[in-house]
């Protein structure tokens, strides 16, 4: 399911619940059936999943969300998933480019250290490295990520894992602090009730 809310509907509207319900309810019977082997749900809140507790016999295999540094939903978002059993996929990973940007990186003294130490190492772009660092730190966090790019190049260098210390880690977890007005980039699924 991508998206919390039925299209065309306000976005405050009673009827997304009753749609998500029975929408669920149709993939539920999909998997009891056999015909597919797990589902799950895009863009899904707190809120929403906690709804979803009400309802679901079987609950979703991932919720894929917007996931980066720059925006972390709540810790009781993170609990109630591992309670339920759902895997995080990130998606928008490096927060639409906006990580890899000299001009962020350039503007977090601690950021680009972490990154200039991994200059000297390897001779790789700055960019490239900042990259990695990021999806490091969510496929550290036990996150599955989804970067999007089109560049051969990007792609094989978004496989490499770095090990990142605890006080990177630490710094990471709490980047989203520094601006928390523009950390998301997607759209908001909170507005859907």
């Amino acid at each position: 399911v991508h998206w919390p809310g039925k299209a065309k509907l306000p976005p405050g509207s009673p009827e997304h619940s009753r749609f998500r319900r029975e929408t669920w309810m149709a993939l539920e019977a999909c998997v009891e059936a056999g015909w597919v082997r797990h589902s799950g749900v895009s863009n899904y809140t707190e809120e929403h999943l906690e709804e979803m507790g009400g309802y679901a016999k079987i609950f979703p295999y991932a919720n894929q969300i917007e996931l980066h540094p720059l925006y972390l939903p709540s810790a009781r978002f993170f609990e109630l998933c591992a309670e339920m059993n759902i895997r995080i996929q990130a998606y928008s990973s490096l927060a639409q480019g906006k990580l890899v940007t000299e001009t962020f990186i350039r503007e977090r003294r601690e950021y680009r250290r972490m990154i200039e130490s991994r200059l000297k190492e390897g001779g790789a772009r700055s960019a490239m490295v900042a990259a990695q660092i990021c999806l490091s730190w969510a496929r550290l966090k036990g996150w599955s990520v989804i970067p999007k790019t089109v560049h051969p190049d990007r792609i094989q260098s978004n496989f490499i894992l770095l090990e990142l210390s605890s006080s990177e880690m630490a710094y990471l977890d709490r980047l989203h602090l520094e601006d928390p007005e523009a950390a998301k980039v997607c759209w908001d699924p909170s507005q859907v009730s």
